[in-house]
């Protein structure tokens, strides 16, 4: 996860289900939170996983940011 930002689990948690999430942050870096999307692994579709991830990805950082003024 702290190479991409994000996490994924692909029908690791529940069958059938799959999640994108990345955390949101202190001023210290520890995690407060996370943003997540999940869908059903019928909808999933491999190669939108770096835009989806860059989605929740931006989406957690701008809430970290928001959170630390």
């Amino acid at each position: 996860m702290r190479e991409r930002g994000y996490a994924v689990n692909h029908n690791q948690y529940l069958q059938g289900v799959c999640a994108i999430a990345a955390p949101v942050l202190d001023g210290e870096g520890v995690p407060l939170a996370a943003v997540a999307v999940s869908l059903p692994d019928s909808r999933f579709e491999p190669g939108r996983l770096a835009e989806l991830g860059q989605l929740v990805t931006d989406t957690a950082a701008e809430i970290t940011t928001r959170h630390l003024r």
